[in-house]
């Protein structure tokens, strides 16, 4: 896995619980049972640091309907768990981490229960964790919503058009390559809740020969009007989608998201049309030289305008705790095209990442590639290169929104504007760094943004700046307009991006307020001068000895 790990990440920021009390949890594990109390079939317990052994328990379930009530107490489940008898287990506690798999081998059942009153708490599946079901006879209930179980594509799609408003969960992993080839999305829109149960679909193929159409797992997670619809904790592994000459827009989880993506992770294969020549030889290659665990994802769109995303086209709602490993490719009439998001319409991308090659459009970026919305806690690694394009950036091409907290590691070069974290700036950004190296602008580079508009506060770039046919080039920004654009407490290495003219922080106007040149040792010997510490640290064994975000660290 890439980086932090997003489920950690999830149970840090909703189930605090874990990360501020070693003093009260209930674990479910191969332990001795210790300070619970089970009778009657409800086990409670009896002190701050109770642990029930996972065979004790598997002996109650295979004897009756057993429950853990674990109080207003933190539960994990820290041990495989099965049962194959009819019985049911409860989970209640206000927030419940699963970090081994849970199988249901008969007809038994599953309740998660965190809600208390008016009170919802959060269950979270961590890496390892998973819930399965052998049987679609089994029964799910999570914070009183009955499930339907599914184990195909088939049956999702059948049972959401039926009722797009249900809840919904894949019973366990599957392979679409049965299937054969979709035509198009095999969901088409979604009302109600799809729970992965961190299960996933592998060898899902989409293509679809329509000129401006849509395709994606799901073309539409909720609409303006509904904005209840998730989901969450399911993997997509080795997806192949395909698009021809005038398609729109591309996600690998949704066209149009309303509602709220979380723990999702996109892998896959997603190969262009016979039209695009060069693109896929170098699609090809990416490819070719992925790794088996972290396969890439190519998306392709040729024709006129749209919006590509490995994991989401035009995002409207919230995608948290997600990723992308794919690399992304659009011709030079695609308009929005990101790692993670082709167009942040409005919405929210908190503490999601990409990592995927982001190849040629109108605005592109490493993880979004243009933006009106909110972006915090997420990064990019890919590498971010145009053919034509206006603006790329290694986190978005073009930002009028908010970024906060965030950071881009790619490099990008062959746009109108090229920056490190953007091609341009409308919005703010704050507390946000860019390492990657900028080349080959025809209009404004620099290390951080090609131009700003908009408002920099406590941001830094430390990558090449080298320039083509730049008019604009500078240290940190390209541009920054005079009388939109303000910048404060902002800096560049003057060693590493080979620009050490301190009256050059800025392409134009030179020496523009706020930006200030920083040797690598002095990048390197402690915090820049306001950057806050309690947002900031160094560490000479993270980032390279440059300031990393305390709740943001960068991928190992």
């Amino acid at each position: 896995m890439i980086g932090k790990s997003l489920a950690a990440g999830a149970v840090a920021t909703l189930l605090t619980g874990f990360t501020s009390a070693a003093h009260a949890t209930v674990t479910i594990s191969s332990k001795p049972t210790t300070n619970m109390s089970c009778a009657a079939g409800v086990c409670t317990p009896t002190a701050d640091q109770a642990i029930l052994n996972v065979s004790d328990l598997e002996h109650l379930i295979g004897q009756s309907d057993t429950k853990v009530l674990a109080k207003a107490m933190p539960l994990r489940i820290v041990a495989p768990l099965a049962w194959a008898s009819t019985a049911q287990l409860t989970l209640d506690s206000p927030s419940i981490a699963i970090d081994q798999p849970i199988t249901v081998q008969g007809t038994g059942g599953l309740v998660i229960n965190t809600r208390h009153g008016n009170t919802k708490g959060a269950y979270v599946l961590e890496r390892k964790g998973r819930v399965e079901f052998w049987d679609l006879g089994g029964r799910l209930a999570i914070d009183g919503n009955p499930y339907v179980l599914v184990k195909t594509v088939e049956q999702l799609s059948q049972s959401v058009s039926a009722n797009p408003n249900g809840f919904y969960a894949l019973a366990q992993n599957y392979d679409a390559a049965a299937d054969g080839t979709y035509a198009s999305s095999p969901v088409v829109e979604l009302d109600g809740t799809f729970e992965g149960l961190g299960n996933a679909i592998s060898n899902l193929t989409i293509a679809d020969t329509l000129e401006d159409d849509n395709a994606a797992l799901f073309t539409y997670l909720g609409s303006g009007f509904n904005t209840r619809t998730s989901v969450r904790d399911i993997t997509l592994n080795n997806l192949r989608l395909t698009g021809s000459a005038g398609f729109n827009r591309m996600g690998g989880i949704a066209v149009n998201n309303f509602g709220t993506i979380s723990n999702v992770h996109v892998h896959g294969r997603i190969s262009s049309t016979s039209d695009i020549g060069a693109i896929a030889s170098y699609n090809a290659g990416l490819v070719d030289h992925a790794s088996a665990a972290v396969r890439e994802t190519v998306i392709y769109v040729g024709g006129s305008g749209g919006s590509l995303g490995g994991l989401v086209a035009q995002n409207h709602g919230t995608v948290r705790d997600s990723f992308s490993t794919g690399a992304v490719s659009g011709d030079f009439q695609s308009d929005n095209v990101g790692g993670l998001v082709g167009y942040n319409q409005q919405g929210q991308i908190i503490d999601s990442w990409s990592s995927g090659n982001v190849k040629s459009a109108t605005f592109s970026g490493g993880l979004v590639g243009y933006s009106d919305g909110i972006i915090s806690g997420s990064f990019a690694k890919g590498n971010v290169t145009g053919d034509g394009g206006v603006n790329g950036g290694g986190l978005v091409g073009e930002n009028l929104g908010m970024i906060k907290g965030s950071f881009a590691l790619g490099s990008i070069s062959n746009f109108e504007n090229v920056g490190g974290l953007m091609g341009q700036n409308f919005g703010t950004a704050s507390e946000s760094f860019a390492r990657g190296a900028v080349s080959n602008a025809d209009i404004s580079i620099g290390g951080l943004a090609g131009f700003n508009f908009g408002t920099l506060s406590q941001t830094y770039s430390t990558g090449s700046v080298t320039g083509g046919g730049s008019v604009e080039f500078g240290g940190l920004l390209g541009g920054d307009n005079p009388v939109l654009g303000t910048v404060d407490t902002s800096y560049w290495d003057t060693n590493t991006s080979g620009i050490s003219d301190q009256s050059e922080g800025c392409g134009s106007p030179p020496s523009c307020p706020g930006v200030t040149g920083l040797s690598t040792a002095q990048f390197q010997s402690g915090l820049p001068s306001g950057f806050d510490p309690a947002v900031w640290a160094e560490d000479p064994n993270i980032n390279n000895g440059y300031p990393y975000l305390l709740a943001n660290p960068p991928p190992k």
